[in-house]
């Protein structure tokens, strides 16, 4: 393989940076005491963006200031919180989205369902074959 262009050799390896590179950002971007079963929190700085760019009620906004899942929220600001969930389901117009708990001493997911485009509930739900 002489005769290729040296782009063919260093492009691979460009696009490996760039993920890492990427990914580190998104690290930067969650707080790294965050986890559980509040998932990652905002960072300060982008969460200050996001309460100054968008306007929120006040039981949201000390929802997100703190990190938890509320009632009321939207799907997007469940996501910023989060992250991607786990798993998505659906029944009707009712999605339902699933994360890991990881605060809990024993295994469970956390169960996030929509209703009209909002937070209906939220429940820990054990994880199969793990004792309630």
């Amino acid at each position: 393989m002489p005769d290729l262009p040296l782009v063919s050799h260093v492009l691979p390896a460009a696009l490996a940076l760039l993920a890492y590179v990427g990914a580190g950002l998104g690290y930067v971007l969650t707080a790294p005491e965050g986890g559980g079963s509040s998932g990652p929190r905002l960072c300060c700085a982008a969460l200050e963006h996001y309460l100054d760019t968008h306007t929120v009620s006040a039981p949201i906004e000390h929802a997100l200031r703190r990190g938890t899942v509320a009632v009321g929220m939207t799907r997007r600001q469940v996501i910023l919180l989060r992250g991607v969930p786990r798993a998505c389901a659906s029944e009707g117009k009712r999605p339902l989205l699933i994360y890991d708990v990881e605060d809990t001493a024993t295994p469970s997911w956390l169960h996030v369902r929509f209703e009209d485009g909002r937070v209906a509930s939220v429940r820990r739900v054990p994880a199969a074959g793990v004792p309630a």
